[in-house]
């Protein structure tokens, strides 16, 4: 019981003496002791709850999910192609919107990746994924996204874009 009451005022800090000279480790008070353990179990139980509380509110991923927009539509472009311009090799871009709805609380340095599923390749034709260069903004730069205003992504469609069709590859 001595020990017990050494490391569970070692574990509590309060202290190994008492006024008046009387004896630190309560031997002739048990109820002391329990007293002291199950407030120690309790404060412990409180401070995970607490701690608890703070990283559930922290890392609500759900609902900060809904918060970021796309648009609708993707769009294919070919600038210049088919106008008659001079710019008839321009490359072929895939593009899509996206903007964080919430002004509360928005989004600090998010990120974007692209990445293109090709069904029936694959082990056993479940699929195959492949991750897309992001041109805009640019990959070499982390591809970092400011979306408090409406922002366009895009990806060059190009000899090494997994977007590209088979028969076009050189």
């Amino acid at each position: 019981a001595t020990y017990f009451a050494l490391s569970l005022e070692t574990c509590t800090t309060v202290g190994y003496g008492l006024p008046g000279g009387g004896n630190a480790f309560f031997e002739n008070c048990p109820s002391v002791i329990v007293t002291i353990y199950f407030q120690m179990l309790f404060s412990m139980l409180f401070n995970a709850f607490l701690m608890s509380v703070f990283f559930l509110r922290l890392g609500r991923c759900d609902t900060r999910g809904g918060q970021v927009l796309f648009a609708d539509r993707a769009v294919v472009s070919s600038e210049g192609a088919g106008g008659g311009g001079a710019n008839r090799t321009a490359p072929t871009t895939l593009e899509f919107r996206l903007y964080d709805a919430s002004s509360y609380s928005p989004l600090v340095e998010a990120h974007v990746r692209l990445y293109a599923m090709r069904h029936g390749e694959g082990r056993g034709g479940k699929g195959k994924m492949a991750q897309l260069r992001v041109d805009v903004p640019d990959d070499d730069m982390g591809a970092v996204l400011h979306t408090s205003i409406p922002f366009v992504v895009k990806h060059t469609v190009d000899s090494y874009s997994p977007l590209l069709p088979p028969r076009c590859r050189r």
